[in-house]
């Protein structure tokens, strides 16, 4: 347990090599993620989000897009623009596909404004 304290306790935001997780997920998941990582080596992988600061997607993909680097796989990071209505609609999609009640999106406030030119009249 000392080993896993001690991995926390040195762990700063940044990157960080895989091999420095081995003390908190073992050394099957280190040898598992290695090996996925060898399928997508020749790919060229983006995360997509709104911001690059702030928020709990940028603290997951900062080290993420970083070790993922590390690791051999060409990764990268986008930034997407969009009006207030486009991140209503964003942060109430995954609510919707796992069953929650999203009333901005049932009663048409917040639709995109390219759904109505998307229609055929």
């Amino acid at each position: 347990m000392s080993d896993t304290i001690d991995a926390i306790e040195t762990s700063t935001r940044g990157l960080h090599s895989l091999e420095q997780y081995e003390p908190l997920i073992g050394s099957a998941a280190v040898r598992r993620i290695s090996n996925k990582a060898d399928a997508v080596r020749d790919l060229h992988i983006f995360h997509v989000s709104s911001i690059f600061y702030g928020g709990g997607v940028t603290e997951i993909l900062t080290p993420l897009t970083l070790m993922m680097n590390a690791l051999g796989i060409e990764t990268g990071w986008r930034m997407v623009q969009g009006t207030p209505a486009f991140f209503t609609c964003t942060k109430e999609a995954p609510q919707r596909a796992s069953g929650r009640d999203c009333r901005t999106l049932r009663s048409g406030e917040g639709n995109l404004p390219y759904q109505k030119s998307s229609r055929r009249e």
